[in-house]
């Protein structure tokens, strides 16, 4: 989409012409920018062994995402580029400065960590807004509005479109999917459980059916969905290797007013 810079003296026009799109991409409807990243997150008590298993995970994840796409690189995130994501995300009204060092040769900026210990200042600092204040339903950071959302009931079936739905919102947002996988044995049990609960819901609902005179199979239609997903999901995780996860996915809506803040929530 952008224009490439060409070796005559139309540079200038292609460069403003390429600082156009890139605002319209900011601010357009049908137009939006979005950065999207995978966090992966190992318990261990060893650097190495941790560090071992980030490796394998990086060779998996690559392969997986050149199977969708063969250009497709895994590039993990530095150190500075995390803490400037965060500051993006915690600053976003442009009043703080994020870097401290400008390098005489170049003019290229970054973060010099080691001048903010001498300083008695940590990363955290930096990172951190201006300020923050909460009410009972929004808060702000710095000058910037916000609302945080989550999702409290994950139906059965759940299509991927809904992601693309959600971040599609004309507006700046953190939308955040998390999962952490289930031990096998574990997950079972909560399975097996949860079969118990239905099975005992229809019995009593049978006995009672029976006692009022009326035939047995008068089951309420969701009841019996949960009876065959919870029997199809034991098979899966018994017969076919499925993993079951815990999930959390929230959603952080962004605005530079209080009016654009409720506008973005309707």
């Amino acid at each position: 989409v952008m224009f490439t810079p060409q070796k005559d003296s139309l540079n200038p026009y292609r460069q403003e012409m390429n600082t156009i799109m890139l605002d319209n991409i900011q601010k357009g409807r049908s137009n939006i920018a979005q950065d999207k990243y995978l966090c992966v997150a190992i318990d261990s008590n060893s650097d190495e062994r941790a560090m071992a298993k980030f490796e394998e995970l990086d060779r998996t994840l690559e392969k997986m995402f050149r199977d969708i796409s063969p250009d497709a690189r895994i590039l993990p995130v530095s150190l500075e580029n995390r803490l400037k994501i965060l500051f993006d995300i915690y600053n976003q009204d442009d009043n703080n400065i994020f870097y401290n060092k400008k390098d005489p040769k170049t003019g290229e900026m970054s973060l010099d960590i080691d001048a903010l210990l001498r300083g008695g200042i940590s990363v955290k600092d930096v990172i951190a807004p201006s300020s923050l204040y909460f009410e009972s339903s929004w808060f702000k950071t710095g000058n910037t509005y916000a609302k945080a959302l989550f999702l409290q009931d994950v139906p059965s079936f759940l299509s991927t479109e809904f992601v693309a739905d959600l971040t599609d919102l004309t507006c700046n947002m953190l939308f955040s999917m998390q999962y952490q996988p289930i031990e096998t044995v574990e997950a079972t049990k909560i399975v097996k459980t949860m079969m118990i609960n239905i099975d005992a819901q229809i019995t009593a609902m049978q006995k009672t059916a029976g006692q009022q005179g009326y035939t047995l199979d008068l089951i309420p239609p969701e009841l019996k969905r949960k009876q065959q997903n919870t029997r199809d999901l034991l098979t899966d995780m018994v017969a076919r290797d499925q993993k079951m996860y815990f999930m959390t996915i929230t959603l952080v809506i962004f605005a530079s007013s209080k009016d654009e803040l409720e506008n973005n929530m309707s």
